[in-house]
């Protein structure tokens, strides 16, 4: 059994701020998926005392934005070579709560219900893989006893709300345990593109977190085919913007100049970008309807 002393103590109320605060951990490559989300959860009408976006990289000197609650703090890597270990940044976070997003999400509307009245550490919704014919109940329950955690879901990791501080009881544990699943020391992974996310869960059922967790209409899932017409967060993987431009023009917030940036704004290339989309799809609109 894999033993550790990194669990650290509750974390008090004196430590924590009572704030909520979204978290994006992002490359600048992903700009305009960024931004898209971005967009999405501001029109949504969340209420949130922050928004904090990790950049890992240089920061591109556009992204300095009028809305004060938009904070972007350039990092560095947590392990090189593994992007999505990055996201254990959002650990760092002295908010009770913390709302983390992946950039290839879709906020539909406002995520205040994902945690009215639930009082738990952790809220997430059970990752797809574990409704697949080839999922292995047993190696999971195996895994969960390697670090000595309390039985636990697999979590999806694109949307995933921390309550009670409770990120803070988990960031050595995560980090941790996803560099040993990156080493092959902790689980034997087909891919180590999901090593973060499994050692979320394990990190999480280590802890002793109380978990809530979501359904379909809450975190749809993209490429389960999942409808995104009931759902309060739409989750893509793969071609993103596409599904995106309809969902803007589904929801009215096509031409809505969100978030606002600072400077120069006739050339920036996040509003051309997602006006050069929409005038895409409607030029396909025309030439559909001509056609038909």
């Amino acid at each position: 059994m894999l033993t550790t002393d990194k669990i650290p103590n509750a974390v008090t109320a004196e430590t924590l701020e009572r704030t909520t605060e979204v978290v994006y951990v992002c490359s600048p490559d992903w700009q305009h998926y960024l931004f898209t989300s971005l967009r999405s959860l501001l029109a949504s009408g969340t209420s949130f005392d922050r928004i904090v976006i990790y950049c890992i990289g240089k920061r591109p000197h556009h992204w300095n934005f009028e809305d004060t609650r938009i904070e972007v703090k350039e990092v560095e890597p947590l392990i090189d070579g593994y992007f999505l270990g990055n996201k254990v940044y959002m650990c760092d976070s002295r908010a009770d709560r913390v709302i983390f997003l992946d950039a290839d999400t879709m906020v539909l509307k406002s995520l205040d219900s994902l945690y009215r009245n639930v009082d738990s550490d952790f809220i997430g919704r059970v990752a797809g893989q574990c409704e697949n014919k080839n999922w292995d109940q047993e190696k999971w329950v195996k895994a969960l006893g390697l670090v000595n955690a309390d039985e636990t879901p697999y979590f999806n990791s694109g949307l995933i709300i921390f309550q009670n501080g409770a990120q803070r009881r988990i960031s050595s544990l995560w980090l941790d345990f996803t560099r040993k699943n990156l080493a092959g020391e902790l689980m034997d992974l087909k891919s180590p593109r999901f090593a973060e996310q499994v050692s979320l869960s394990l990190a999480i059922g280590a802890a002793r977190l109380s978990c809530h967790l979501l359904d379909r209409t809450e975190h749809a899932y993209g490429w389960r085919n999942e409808p995104y017409s009931d759902a309060v967060v739409f989750h893509t993987s793969g071609p993103f913007l596409p599904i995106a431009t309809t969902i803007e023009r589904e929801l009215g917030i096509a031409n809505l100049d969100l978030p606002a940036f600072r400077g120069i704004n006739k050339f920036n290339s996040i509003k051309l970008n997602r006006k050069l989309r929409h005038t895409q799809a409607r030029f396909k609109n025309v030439i559909k309807a001509w056609m038909a």
